[in-house]
């Protein structure tokens, strides 16, 4: 379409439809006419937040939905500091609609939009299209990444908000977290992918590590990428390549991630099942903690807030079964499997179930109905054919209540408590799931250092655990005890924090006897059960007792499930991504 076709279509559209009349129209505040960069400014608000401004840009994106699209300015300002583009809201309301290469005129509000404590994103709402100036340009040259800020957080933001809203473009960049099921993966600039920070290249992992003294690489370099401007996701794996990619700079969700607007990417071949790798001895018993993501029944609870999480029976059965098959050709049937986020021991029986008539073991489930409210549990299973359950409880009392239970700040999952014979020897398996950090900032906030609201409910959650310990060892210094389970926290302390992190509590001070955190014993590239907004890290622990550990012979983290791509937890063909949490692998001799 012409310029001059589309000025007669605008004129025409004006006799056939109501136009759309802006809140601000009817204000009288004057009209403020500037470029991109002006609006943007060179902090992370606008100078002219509230304003109504017109501006001139040339389109570069638009949205799968064709709802909103971002403008860039045909020059730029020449400053680093200021952002050339900026994303425009309603175009779906405008006549005609703007495409990709349309120089265009548009007055609009501008607009912080901004979510808690999350970073303001800078955008113009309410437009209204004053003209399409010509059709067909070049777009603004893309800005090219290479040297990312690779430590400081706020050096990341900086550089991420200079660029909120531009084309920029990567070539050669490496894959380091798959894509998840909201369409993101994660991948650095071909400078940024090299030892020496925190990516690991045996794992193609770029992984959150601690520098001592509280302080955190939490790898401000790495760069995610989004689906909102395609019609479906781009699918890779880690070590896979990004050959090239031009998008733009957006942020959501409390990150900084580019929208693409044209991509080739280089997929390598999955591994074949079983994609779990073991080294040191095997020992003759094996246990292991394995989160198995929202494993709930067909019933929707009317006393649980479980309806998001009820499964349809085909659903379910996807799930059951590579479930099942991990158990059996990943984690090679553990004498004790210790699981989080089942709804309750019903549906951990069906899964034992499917194991034992596949594998002719005899898992037994066990476990106790929590405050959570969706219901989740830990639970255990063993193998009755190699291992004795001697006691199964839950732990409770006021200090239960007041970490885990009704009284404390979110309801959620009470320790479970299992004493096994195994040959003869009694051991003790505390089996956990702490709090989340859902709620806490993004790394990307407002906060420096981000705060983390729900630190403080894991520590009291690991106070209980940890009494509940010394009273075994104060008994027995020499009893055979394991703690296990998602602790949702990592093993070193973040900023601000102080020695008393949450695995620092549960490892004991002082005149307690020491757990040791066999997590700390597995190779630094193999250190990670989950991936988060592209970051690999440590949330499943395994801690035990000094005589434990003398039986103790390896650990292995087995990675088949977070660095693969959360459409494989639809193919029953594989084992790959079985859950979205990496199992972690104890082997001992008794």
């Amino acid at each position: 379409m012409t310029t001059r076709t589309r000025a007669f279509c605008t004129l025409l559209a004006a006799t056939m439809i109501a136009p759309v009349i802006p809140a601000w129209a009817a204000t009288g505040d004057p009209v403020h006419v500037v470029t991109v960069p002006e609006i943007q400014g060179s902090g992370q608000f606008s100078p002219f937040q509230g304003e109504i401004v017109e501006t001139t840009g040339v389109v570069t994106l638009i949205t799968a939905n064709g709802r909103d699209m971002w403008i860039q300015d045909v020059d730029g300002d020449g400053d680093p500091a200021t952002s050339d583009g900026i994303f425009v809201d309603d175009r779906n309301t405008l006549f005609p609609q703007p495409e990709v290469g349309d120089l265009v005129t548009i007055t609009g509000q501008v607009e912080e939009q901004q979510f808690g404590t999350a970073l303001p994103l800078t955008r113009i709402d309410d437009t209204v299209l004053v003209s399409i100036l010509s059709t067909g340009n070049a777009l603004p040259a893309a800005t090219q990444l290479r040297d990312l800020p690779d430590e400081s957080l706020q050096e990341g933001i900086a550089f991420w908000e200079a660029l909120e809203g531009m084309l920029v473009e990567i070539r050669n960049g490496t894959v380091v977290a798959p894509t998840t099921r909201f369409g993101e993966f994660g991948m650095l600039t071909r400078t940024d992918a090299r030892p020496g920070s925190g990516v690991f290249i045996p794992t193609n992992q770029v992984l959150i590590r601690g520098l001592g003294d509280n302080m955190v690489d939490y790898n401000p370099e790495r760069i995610l990428v989004d689906d909102a401007s395609i019609d479906d996701p781009i699918i890779v794996t880690p070590g896979d390549t990004v050959r090239r990619l031009t998008g733009v700079v957006d942020y959501t969700f409390g990150a900084y991630k580019l929208q693409p607007a044209s991509f080739q990417v280089g997929n390598k071949d999955l591994p074949r099942s079983p994609a779990s790798r073991r080294s040191g001895p095997s020992g003759n018993t094996r246990i292991t903690t394995y989160n198995v993501e929202n494993l709930f029944d067909l019933e929707n609870n009317p006393d649980k807030d479980d309806a998001g999480s009820t499964p349809e029976p085909e659903e379910l059965e996807i799930q059951l079964a590579k479930l099942a098959n991990s158990i059996i050709v990943e984690l090679e049937l553990p004498e004790i499997l210790i699981t989080q986020e089942g709804e309750n021991t019903e549906i951990m029986q069906v899964l034992a179930d499917r194991v034992n008539a596949l594998a002719g073991t005899d898992y037994q489930a066990a476990s106790f109905e929590t405050s959570d409210g969706r219901g989740i549990e830990v639970a255990f299973l063993w193998d009755t054919h190699r291992v004795g359950l001697t006691d199964v409880f839950q732990l409770s009392g006021p200090d239960v209540d007041a970490a885990f239970g009704p009284d404390s700040a979110s309801p959620g999952r009470e320790p479970l408590v299992g004493v096994f014979d195994i040959g003869g020897y009694e051991l003790t398996i505390v089996g956990n799931h702490f709090k989340s950090k859902g709620g806490d900032d993004a790394l990307f906030s407002v906060n420096d250092p981000p705060i983390r609201i729900t630190e403080e409910q894991r520590k009291l959650q690991a106070q209980v655990v940890r009494d509940f310990v010394n009273g075994i060892l104060d008994a027995d210094p020499y009893a055979l005890v394991m703690v296990a389970g998602d602790l949702n926290d990592f093993q070193f302390g973040e900023p601000g924090e102080g020695e008393d992190h949450p695995v620092a509590i549960v490892e004991g001070f002082g005149d307690e006897v020491p757990l040791t955190n066999l997590v700390n014993l597995e190779l630094d590239s193999e250190r990670y059960t989950f991936v988060f907004d592209g970051n690999s890290q440590v949330l499943d622990h395994m801690l035990v007792s000094p005589a434990l550990l003398y039986y103790f012979r390896a650990v292995d983290i087995l990675h088949f499930n977070a660095g693969f791509p959360a459409a494989l937890s639809e193919d029953t063909s594989t084992t790959l991504r079985s859950s979205d949490h990496d199992p972690i692998e104890s082997r001992f001799s008794f």
